[in-house]
């Protein structure tokens, strides 16, 4: 009796392709997900730096203010501070300081600031504001 070894052989084929099928599906899906949390990370990576560009637009605004009372200027509100934080990659972080002002603290014996700063990076933009609980910041 003769047996037709074609029909047994077809058996691993089919397993091998659906292995090859699963194994694709799965990479496919990892490879997706991977790439998204890329993005994600890219992302957090350019607010930071916008956020950073508005801390440094603060931190000028403070500056003049500081200047502005060891010059005995009289205390007003700043005119608009803008400025440039350069990174590596040719891309600059760009800042706005709005509202820079001191306001005077509820006893009247300091001077307490109010700062509006934007930060703008690779389309992600970030504001902080400075300001003290017990003063009256207008934005």
């Amino acid at each position: 009796m003769f047996h037709n070894n074609y029909q047994y052989g077809s058996v691993p084929i089919y397993v091998a392709l659906l292995t090859v099928a699963i194994v694709t599906s799965s990479s496919l899906a990892l490879s997706a997900l991977l790439a998204r949390q890329i993005q994600n990370t890219e992302n957090i990576i350019e607010s930071e730096r916008a956020y950073y560009a508005a801390t440094s637009g603060a931190e000028e605004a403070l500056w003049v203010l500081v200047q502005n009372l060891i010059e005995g200027v009289p205390n007003g509100p700043l005119e608009p501070i803008e400025g440039v934080v350069p990174y590596d990659n040719d891309i600059e972080a760009t800042y706005t300081v709005g509202d820079a002002q001191l306001r005077p603290s509820d006893d009247g014996l300091r001077a307490l600031p109010c700062v509006d700063s934007e930060g703008e990076y690779s389309g992600n933009q970030r504001r902080l504001v400075l300001d003290q609980v017990s003063v009256d910041c207008e934005f």
